[in-house]
């Protein structure tokens, strides 16, 4: 996970990724050319370096399948 969380350190170092900026998966998988599970183990080693902090989206739903307010 190292080699995965290098990039984005850097990128956090040298100011490419600013401080309260939205880290899109998406973006970083395709620019680093890996897949989102190493994408996210590497987030988890910089967050614990307290480079990031991490705030995964999740979607709650009611019984009935009607979406509520992200949480």
């Amino acid at each position: 996970m190292e080699l995965a969380a290098a990039t984005p350190r850097r990128m956090i170092i040298g100011g490419d990724l600013l401080c309260g900026q939205r880290v899109v998966e998406n973006r970083l998988t395709h620019e680093l050319g890996i897949s989102r599970p190493p994408l996210r183990e590497a987030l988890r080693v910089l967050e614990r370096e307290g480079l990031v902090r991490l705030q995964w989206l999740r979607r709650q739903r009611d019984t009935h399948g009607e979406k509520q307010e992200d949480k």
